[in-house]
């Protein structure tokens, strides 16, 4: 926003887009935010045509590793069909 203010309510939020080190306050988000997300953010570019957003094909090798589809969480990859 290049605003530079910060108030309590209105934390900082750091992209966890691969590479990325983007920064948002939380009312500078379309829609703002009133509650820090769980888990990852992603700014705008990151979630551009939303590709980051896309769920595990729970096919490849690096989804058969992950606890949700019952593996043990060794490789810690992404999705291999994600862009």
């Amino acid at each position: 926003c290049g605003l530079g203010w910060w108030v309590a309510g209105n934390e900082m939020l750091l992209c966890d887009g691969p590479g990325c080190v983007a920064q948002w306050h939380m009312a500078c988000c379309d829609p703002p935010l009133t509650e820090v997300p769980d888990g990852d953010f992603y700014c705008p570019s990151c979630t551009a045509g939303n590709q980051l957003r896309q769920e595990d094909c729970g096919a490849c090798v690096a989804c058969l590793d992950k606890p949700k589809f019952g593996g043990k969480g060794v490789r810690k990859a992404r999705c291999m069909h994600k862009p």
